[in-house]
């Protein structure tokens, strides 16, 4: 494992699953509406999710508000079918 990596993956915080991580966005877009768009990357070095502002090959977070439940998941899913 590249050392540099190593260490940018261990000073950023980690989320176990994109679902999460997509929360944690969520949470934050609604205290701060003026944050720039965040993303959400799986880490190929400790196998959990982080967020970025780089939008290279992850899926934005969809906008939740406002927030309806499964809303989110379906929208979720069909962005996953059709490998966007």
């Amino acid at each position: 494992m590249n050392d540099r990596y190593q260490k940018d993956c261990l000073r950023k915080k980690r989320y176990s699953t994109r679902t999460r991580a997509l929360e944690v966005i969520a949470d934050i877009r609604k205290r701060r509406p003026e944050t720039p768009e965040l993303f959400v990357y799986e880490c190929p070095h400790c196998h959990g999710f982080h967020l970025t502002r780089s939008p290279r090959r992850v899926l934005p977070a969809p906008d939740l508000t406002p927030w309806q439940p499964g809303e989110f998941y379906s929208s979720f899913k069909r962005r996953l079918r059709r490998g966007k």
